[in-house]
């Protein structure tokens, strides 16, 4: 699940932590990236409830609970925020197919089965994204280094069909590594990496996107 926290008044000082009851990972933010999102979001255009709307992590369990914690001596009252929006997905984007989809599957490799593969295969990532109603899509993404050896600004190219919009940029949730351990093997080591990213540059005729991860977030 991911759940969209529509944010009114929040301190740059506060804490959020999304987690299902009892699982030992709990995905935390700070107020100061929540809000960049949403300033993000009115610098491109968009408007009331979209604009406002910061997407949780993706949280596997029925249940999500969002805990914030305030420094000492912050009012409780500067924290305004609402839950009108709940993203539910049937099926992880990063799940092992089922047997249905055997048959589609049969011509994908294993990056690891392929020397050749293994490198470009780590710049491929997932992202999961959520629209204003709360559907959530995935799409793939190539990342791509600068020219610069001092800077390595991790710049993500993908589709424009799938990633048009600055509020939809901003929910992206990365996940890198989604791919076998060893040839044949099972895939432990996918990463995910929350916080959105910029849009720097969407063209319909070319059906490209180029996206930025806000590293201030």
């Amino acid at each position: 699940m991911r759940v969209g926290v529509r944010v009114h008044q929040l301190p740059d000082t506060a804490i959020l932590r999304f987690f299902a009851p009892g699982s030992p990972r709990t995905p935390e933010t700070t107020g100061a990236m929540v809000n960049a999102s949403v300033r993000q979001n009115r610098a491109a255009g968009a408007t009331s409830e979209t604009a406002e709307t910061y997407w949780s992590p993706l949280i596997q369990g029925e249940a999500l609970t969002l805990e914030i914690e305030l420094p000492a001596g912050v009012d409780p009252r500067t924290v305004r925020i609402a839950l009108p929006r709940l993203s539910h997905l049937f099926r992880l984007p990063f799940a092992e197919p089922g047997p249905a989809a055997s048959a589609a599957t049969t011509c994908h490799q294993d990056p690891p089965c392929e020397p050749a593969w293994d490198q470009p295969s780590r710049a491929t990532a997932l992202l999961p994204h959520t629209d204003a109603s709360g559907a959530t899509g995935v799409c793939t993404a190539t990342l791509l280094n600068d020219a610069a050896p001092s800077t390595y600004i991790p710049f993500l190219l993908t589709a424009q069909h799938c990633l048009s919009e600055q509020t939809r940029a901003s929910s992206i949730e990365a996940v890198w590594f989604h791919r076998a351990d060893n040839c044949g093997g099972p895939s432990r080591m996918l990463q995910s990496v929350s916080g959105g990213a910029d849009l720097l540059y969407a063209a319909k005729s070319t059906d490209t996107s180029l996206r930025r991860p806000d590293l201030a977030r």
